[in-house]
């Protein structure tokens, strides 16, 4: 997917409602860091150092990366967490209709990202290739800015592209 699809589906969510800044938060994670629905899904408030501007991910096979936060993705994050985001589950994100209990699964990441397809026309370069989609978009932009096909091979398999910071440890 080109860089300024990735764009106008983060510019798509109607930041004056709960479902549309919790959603903008969602897609800038997807966009910005590149994480997957799962790690969305597993983020936890203490996983947020705001103090350090880091984001603790929980990724595939027990790693743990430690993310720079970017300024964006944080101001989403802390518009979501100080005006919508309610329960007692320390879960970053929860359904905003009904309860607020935790996503527990990728799905309701993929269909944020569905929603937002709808809303910008954006067509998806596969039938439906989820919320990976945002991975495959950064390795090839990678490439095409100068990364080295090994760059974007060693991106695409531990989600830690040579050009961010990444402290991987397992847990």
């Amino acid at each position: 997917m080109p860089a300024d699809d990735v764009e106008r589906l983060v510019q798509t969510c109607d930041l004056s409602t709960r479902i549309g800044r919790r959603d903008h938060a969602i897609l800038l994670l997807l966009a910005r860091l590149e994480l997957r629905a799962t790690e969305i899904i597993a983020l936890c408030l203490d996983d947020i150092d705001w103090r350090a501007g880091e984001i603790l991910v929980r990724g595939k096979g027990c790693f743990h990366d430690r993310l720079p936060l970017p300024r964006d993705v944080g101001a989403a994050l802390a518009a979501y967490l100080r005006r919508d985001r309610q329960g007692p589950t320390r879960r970053v994100f929860v359904r905003v209709i009904g309860r607020p209990v935790p996503f527990t699964d990728g799905q309701a990441v993929n269909y944020v990202l569905r929603r937002a397809l709808e809303r910008t026309g954006v067509r998806m370069p596969a039938k439906w290739v989820g919320s990976h989609v945002f991975r495959h978009s950064l390795a090839t932009t990678m490439i095409r800015r100068g990364a080295s096909l090994r760059e974007s091979v060693t991106f695409s398999i531990t989600g830690a592209p040579t050009l961010r910071l990444s402290t991987r440890s397992r847990t």
